[in-house]
């Protein structure tokens, strides 16, 4: 009982600071202040989940979901949080530097709609989105 408390906890909290940094960010976005962003962003993700968006963007594609269901926290709903950043973030920024994000924020929105019972038609969107804007750097 005590441990699934825990977990329950765990999975709230990281909500709460996945859904406040997508919030803020959207709030930002258009002040220029991106930097000082990206550096809260680290600071708060660091201390939820012990990566920064840095080494979060290193970890393999193809060890990327897998990597973060290991950590204490993580459900669809937040990892939907997660993508929700990236894909701020790589719609803020330039062509090259976004590209990562966006990659990342497509692998998460892909394994959340594979395993989310429930279709989201803005989840749907923005993979659509990035798969264009993917295509249209090749």
């Amino acid at each position: 009982m005590f441990q699934e408390d825990y977990l329950l906890r765990q999975i709230n909290q990281l909500a709460r600071a996945l859904g406040k940094l997508v919030f803020d960010f959207m709030g930002i976005k258009n002040t220029g202040l991106i930097e000082q962003y990206h550096q809260i962003a680290d600071k708060i993700l660091k201390e939820e989940i012990d990566y920064n968006l840095t080494e979060l963007l290193d970890i393999p594609n193809d060890e990327f979901v897998t990597h973060l269901l290991r950590k204490d926290g993580f459900n669809d709903a937040n990892l939907n949080l997660l993508a929700d950043l990236f894909y701020e973030m790589g719609s803020y920024l330039q062509e090259k530097e976004a590209l990562p994000y966006l990659k990342k924020a497509l692998i998460l929105y892909q394994y959340v709609e594979n395993h989310d019972s429930t279709y989201s038609f803005e989840r749907r969107a923005k993979m659509e989105e990035i798969l264009l804007k993917m295509k249209n750097e090749k």
